[in-house]
């Protein structure tokens, strides 16, 4: 399992380059890479998993405004599957076997919303590592527990909100989403 950060395209092919064996990789960029070196950028988005992305950066990369058409877009770029994150109007996932649309938890104390892309990414890949499944189901489990800990970054500055709260929190979060989109 491996997450290329949002470092320059070079760097993300470079980690790749060096990988032995198979491995599930998600990658993250940010605007400056799509817009300085786009050209980099889509050979490695050839070569990923999966590309967890905000909206406008995937309006950047696809040219459609409409986050639907965007998502599908991605995946002809080359990944197996695409995220969006849409900061506090959820997340979708664009997946060969459908899409899964999640809303946001609802957080009502924002303080910093710095990271909160970082640590839904992060949260994301470390649960499909802990039960070593990346099917669609487990994605969409995963997307529950990276919403619910990206909702525990934002209420505070930096790490402390995770710290504070630590992964009872999450599974309360966890919960309280999962009754939110059930029937």
């Amino acid at each position: 399992y491996v997450l290329l950060g949002n470092i320059g395209p070079d760097l993300q092919m470079h980690v790749l380059n060096q990988m032995r064996g198979d491995a599930f990789v998600v990658a993250d960029t940010i605007d400056l890479w799509i817009k300085t070196r786009h050209g980099e950028l889509l050979e490695v988005v050839r070569k990923i998993d999966c590309y967890a992305i905000n909206d406008s950066e995937a309006t950047l990369m696809t040219g459609e405004s409409n986050t639907i058409k965007a998502g599908w877009r991605l995946l002809e770029l080359g990944p197996k599957m695409a995220i969006i994150k849409k900061g506090e109007h959820g997340a979708y996932l664009f997946h060969s076997e459908g899409l899964f649309a999640l809303p946001a938890y609802p957080v009502t104390d924002l303080h910093d919303p710095t990271g909160a892309g970082d640590s839904f990414v992060g949260a994301l890949l470390g649960y499909l590592a802990a039960v070593n499944d990346t099917s669609y189901a487990a994605l969409k489990q995963a997307m529950l527990y990276a919403t619910a800990t990206a909702s525990l970054t934002v209420e505070a500055f930096s790490c402390d909100g995770l710290e504070k709260a630590g992964p009872e929190a999450i599974v309360d979060r966890y919960n309280t989403l999962l009754g939110m989109i059930s029937i």
